[in-house]
């Protein structure tokens, strides 16, 4: 047995012992508790609503069309921040929706659709369970809002966020929220005024980053 195999096996078991690897795939028998790919649930939903804290759910490529809600504070993985797509275009207002302290990467994630309402945003996080979600590694597009941090100091990197009016949406009412986003790329839409607009207080950091607009201005 070799050095890596045993290194990926200690990584596994480690895993193991705080929460339970699940897994999604079209092709999967969709039968839970979704532990193997054999078994992958054919829906990302499905399998997020039997998962608890400390889960990891892994999502095989694909086209998922579906609105997800996050109640468990988990680490979510996509295969491939081109390929495994969450599709959200002309469903819920809010694509993702995220009650816990979520780790999010390597999906391509659509929002209901820009020309909607300012309520409308691709990934949120709710208060007053306040979550410090991560994004790393995706691509965000399609919303009023590309994402929103409510009383969060989530963060963003390496991923690109495109056709929004808002790339980046934080609220706090004091100054103890501490957002980040680096090393992205933000295209704001030609109807779009900011890459990251705050409210109410809280201290973001946005550092190497490529931020531009397709408007006139």
């Amino acid at each position: 047995m070799n050095k890596l195999r045993i290194i990926f096996m200690i990584i596994l078991l480690a895993q193991g012992a705080f929460g339970t690897i699940r897994y999604v795939s079209k092709t999967g028998s969709s039968t839970p508790p979704y532990t193997s790919w054999e078994m992958a649930s054919d829906s990302i939903q499905k399998c997020l609503n039997i998962c608890v804290d400390g889960d990891t759910v892994i999502v095989a490529n694909g086209i998922y069309k579906e609105s997800l809600i996050i109640n468990a504070a988990i680490t979510f993985i996509g295969s491939s921040m081109d390929s495994c797509v969450i599709d959200g275009r002309n469903l819920t207002r809010t694509t993702i929706e995220i009650f816990r302290d979520t780790n999010i990467s390597g999906f391509n994630i659509f929002g209901k659709g820009i020309e909607e309402t300012p309520y409308q945003t691709t990934i949120i996080s709710r208060t007053p369970l306040t979550s410090n979600y991560s994004v790393r590694n995706c691509v965000i597009s399609n919303g009023y809002n590309g994402l929103y941090f409510g009383r969060s100091s989530g963060f963003i990197s390496n991923s690109v966020i495109k056709n929004v009016y808002r790339a980046i949406f934080s609220f706090c009412m004091s100054d103890t929220c501490k957002p980040k986003l680096n090393n992205s790329i933000v295209f704001i839409s030609k109807k779009g005024i900011a890459a990251w607009y705050t409210g109410d207080g809280g201290q973001p950091t946005i550092t190497n980053n490529i931020l531009v607009t397709e408007g006139d201005y």
